[in-house]
């Protein structure tokens, strides 16, 4: 009996299913052919399918129509319309039964492999109101009696052109399901990957895992959406939303996490460049969340949520650095306030360091900041939880409270007088601060500044910088602005006590291949720097300086002094001047300066023989007393351009030695060698200049107990000589002289009428091969000056005796007065100095005095024996 009816259910299945098969195949042109005449009555826009099968057998028990490659354009768009979707695979599935009974309604449409372009445009119409309003009484005319739409692969994009809002959705699987009508429930089920949402200037985000699973009451034009359950990047939620596109897209979402949410999962959902700092940081801990959406018409949406953090904490992977008890209560709203976020019990714990305080930021457009905070950390920790590498030490502990009200962001002079408060005091102990590659190590015991709205005010500022220490107290105005990008200026004003100041210790210091020290120095543009100065020692290199005080003013990359005094090379120095840095790479130093007894040696040695090998520390000694106008260029590692030195100096020198001076030894063919070794003097005096790269050095008398030189010429920086001498000898010199063939020629000496032989030599050439000649120009020009001296004497005897020459105010009478004379015996570096009168004739005293004039060799009827004199005026 069972096998009986087996066999009659088996043959009814096939008679069904043979004329099924029958009833398809047979009507398969009328099948297609009536589907797609109701498609192109119904759509507003038209469509290109490439192919177009029906199958039954792989869809069984439904009738597939499979439509190829479809293309369906946008509506509502007149200039180069694009294609709202392009399908590579749909298929209409319509009930096998309902053919048997030519009834070709599409229940269930399958879309594969393809791209949906929904838009929201400015003249508030949409390119996605394809379907005509169905306008038919009867049933029998329409075609679809939707009751599952399948999704696979598909990519679903949206845009609100009016609300800046934009949305790409991957549909791995999705399925909706229901009986579509305008009065209908629809399930949702998705699963797939949110690409992109973003809404005006947020944005979440891109490529997170979604799923959802919701049901949809669809009336008419309005959507409800109750208790969806929304999976996002590992964050539960549930939604709750009404949505409304009659005239125009408005709608009311209520979201909340089901469960307390990880914060390492939050994190994620911030911004792509905020998210980038974060990412290499360990979270836990749990995060509420409930917000609300709201969008009327014509309007943009309306947000407000609420976030509470609860003992969460975050880890630096690297040191293992916690923030830990992270507690926190936040509110956003974009509409009040034009935009507002509360950030309220805000409190943390860093180590044994904590921190706790709120905030406010409100008006988004120009947003404003106020917050109150109070810190307590140690930098350690700070330094290795904030991944600052740029530092190799920090350390200490920092204590500060502040107090703000203002711009959030300031970028302009107006934000930043429109700062309203700015208060609080930071207080640094024990502090230990190094930069990577930097030898200067910065320490300080006590730090306590003030902030007095954008300035900080340091009443106690003890620092040492590797041996140096520096005690500041002032003032860093507009420092807020200054430190956030502003071109404003920093002002500085601050006043300076030192014990100790080692300029090595502060200059970022370079090595060379050379044992100098290279600096860098470039002066701030943008920094006002007033300072006072009270150092006891300052050493710069091979300088030492002590008592130093003065001003100094920095101002547009110009460094201005007005008067700063200090003692060095056993002298004293008084200077006021500038340094201009305005242009790139240099340093012009214009300075007036007045020096006291500065040893010359030492001075030589601590300027490093100021470059040069031609005059060292070796050659000379005495106290320099100067009073000079100084004009150079620099570049930024302290390299003078010396063809850009003009300098005028009048220069005194007392109690002078020139040792073992080559140009000296060289004059040897004319007075013997050792006389030269040593040349002392008790003064000397004359006005230096230097232009274009040329010493120039006017006529200067240098007297000693052996011989008195009279000496000028002019130096180039690339040593080029060209000096005069004029070589008064003492009597035992003189008797030396004599037997020198070279001085016995034709016009190459003078005698003076005492038995003092003048001898004229010219040194030009190079400081490395001098060429050392008898120099005839300037026995010439002394000749002549004899001359004019004699007849300037000779009219006063006239004057004095006759009465002549009255009207001439050139000529003086001279009167008898004391003469005081600088003279130096033997070894003696003091001179001894005599008074002498006119009448004195019993005193044997050298006189400095128009010598007569010698006769030439030609005029001589004998020549001179070599002990006989020259002076024809005994």
């Amino acid at each position: 009996m069972i096998k009986k009816i087996l066999l009659t259910l088996f043959a009814s299945l096939l008679i069904i299913v043979g004329t099924l098969v029958y009833t398809v195949t047979y009507r398969q042109p009328e099948i297609i052919s009536y589907v797609l005449a109701k498609l192109n009555q119904q759509l507003n826009t038209p469509v290109k399918i490439d192919r177009v099968d029906l199958t039954f057998f792989s869809s069984f028990p439904k009738v597939t129509i499979v439509l190829t490659n479809v293309r369906l354009q946008e509506v509502n768009v007149l200039h180069n319309p694009e294609n709202l979707a392009v399908m590579q695979r749909v298929e209409l599935g319509i009930n096998a039964w309902d053919v048997i009974n030519k009834k070709y309604r599409v229940q269930q449409i399958k879309l594969i492999n393809g791209k949906v372009n929904l838009k929201l445009l400015n003249n508030q119409k949409d390119n996605f109101h394809f379907w005509k309003q169905d306008t038919s009484s009867t049933e029998t005319n329409t075609l679809f009696e939707l009751k599952k739409l399948i999704c696979t692969n598909v990519e679903l994009k949206f845009k609100d052109y009016t609300n800046a809002t934009s949305l790409c959705l991957q549909a791995n699987n999705a399925k909706l399901s229901g009986v579509f009508s305008k009065q209908t429930t629809l399930y949702l089920a998705l699963e797939g990957e949110l690409k992109t949402m973003s809404a005006n200037d947020f944005a979440l985000p891109r490529n997170k895992k979604i799923s959802v699973n919701s049901n949809i009451i669809i009336r008419d034009t309005n959507y409800t959406l109750n208790n969806t359950e929304l999976s996002y990047a590992g964050i539960d939620l549930l939604l709750n939303a009404t949505i409304n596109n009659a005239d125009a897209l408005t709608y009311n979402l209520n979201i909340k996490s089901t469960q307390s949410s990880s914060v390492k999962s939050i994190l994620q959902l911030l911004p792509n460049k905020y998210a980038a700092q974060v990412n290499d940081y360990n979270a836990s801990g749990s995060i509420d969340f409930k917000a609300t959406i709201v969008k009327n018409k014509n309007t943009e949406p309306s947000i407000k949520a609420n976030i509470t953090a609860r003992n969460a904490s975050i880890t630096e992977p690297n040191s293992n650095e916690k923030i830990t008890n992270i507690n926190i209560d936040a509110s956003y709203d974009n509409k009040f306030n034009n935009g507002y976020i509360n950030c309220s019990n805000i409190a943390a714990t860093l180590g044994a360091g904590n921190i706790s305080g709120n905030c406010v930021i409100s008006n988004f457009d120009d947003a404003v900041l106020i917050t109150h905070l109070k810190a307590q950390l140690n930098l350690a920790a700070v330094k290795r939880i904030a991944q600052l590498d740029t530092l190799q030490q920090l350390e200490g502990t920092i204590a500060t409270t502040i107090h703000y009200e203002g711009p959030l962001n300031i970028k302009t002079v107006q934000d930043y007088a429109n700062i309203k408060k700015l208060d609080g005091n930071v207080n640094v102990a024990n502090l230990v601060l190094q930069l990577v590659n930097d030898k200067r190590i910065v320490r300080s015991n006590a730090l306590a500044m003030q902030f007095n709205n954008t300035d900080l005010v340091f009443q106690k500022l003890p620092v040492s910088i590797n041996k140096t220490t520096l005690n500041l107290s002032g003032e860093l105005k507009n420092i807020l602005p200054f430190l956030l990008g502003i071109s404003n200026n920093l002002e500085i004003n601050a006043l300076l006590n030192s014990n100790s100041i080692n300029m090595d210790d502060i200059l970022n210091e370079t090595k060379t291949t050379t044992t100098q020290t290279a600096y860098k120095i470039e002066l701030p543009a943008n920094v006002t720097f007033n300072l006072v100065s009270d150092i006891k020692q300052l050493t710069f290199g091979k300088l030492e300086a002590t008592n130093i005080k003065g001003d100094l003013h920095l101002k547009d990359k110009k460094i201005i002094t007005n008067a700063h005094t200090f003692n060095t090379c056993n002298g004293s120095v008084s200077l006021k001047g500038s340094i201009d840095n305005t242009y790139a790479n240099k340093l012009i130093a214009t300075i007036d300066l007045e020096t006291q007894d500065i040893n010359m040696k030492k001075m030589f040695v601590v300027l490093n023989n100021f470059g040069q090998t031609f005059v060292t520390d070796a050659n000379v000694a005495g106290n320099l007393s100067t009073n000079a106008s100084i004009k150079c260029t620099w570049n930024s590692a302290l390299k003078p351009d010396v063809n850009t030195l003009y300098c005028t100096a009048v220069t005194t020198i007392d109690k002078g030695q020139i040792t073992n001076f080559d140009p000296l030894k060289n004059l040897s063919r004319f007075v013997e060698v050792n006389e030269l070794n040593n040349i002392k003097f008790s003064q000397l005096k004359n006005t230096i200049y230097i232009k274009n790269g040329l010493i120039t050095i006017p006529q200067m008398d240098i007297k000693s107990s052996l011989l008195d030189i009279t000496a000028s010429g002019t130096h180039s920086f690339d040593n080029k000589i060209d000096y005069h001498f004029s070589l008064l000898l003492n009597d035992l010199l003189a008797k030396k002289a004599r037997f020198k063939k070279e001085n016995t020629e034709f016009g190459e000496e003078e005698s003076d009428g005492l038995g003092k032989i003048r001898l004229f030599i010219s040194m030009k050439g190079t400081t490395d091969k001098p060429v050392i000649s008898y120099d005839r120009k300037g026995l010439k020009q002394k000749l002549l000056q004899d001359i004019k001296q004699e007849k300037e004497n000779i009219k006063s005897i006239f004057k004095k005796t006759f009465g002549l020459f009255k009207k001439d105010s050139t000529i003086k009478v001279k009167t008898k007065k004391q003469t005081e004379i600088d003279v130096e015996f033997g070894n003696n570096t003091e001179a001894k100095k005599k008074i002498v009168k006119p009448d004195d004739k019993k005193t044997n005293i050298i006189k400095e005095s128009t010598p007569p004039k010698v006769k030439p060799k030609w005029l001589q009827k004998d020549k001179p024996k070599p002990n006989q004199s020259t002076d024809d005026f005994n």
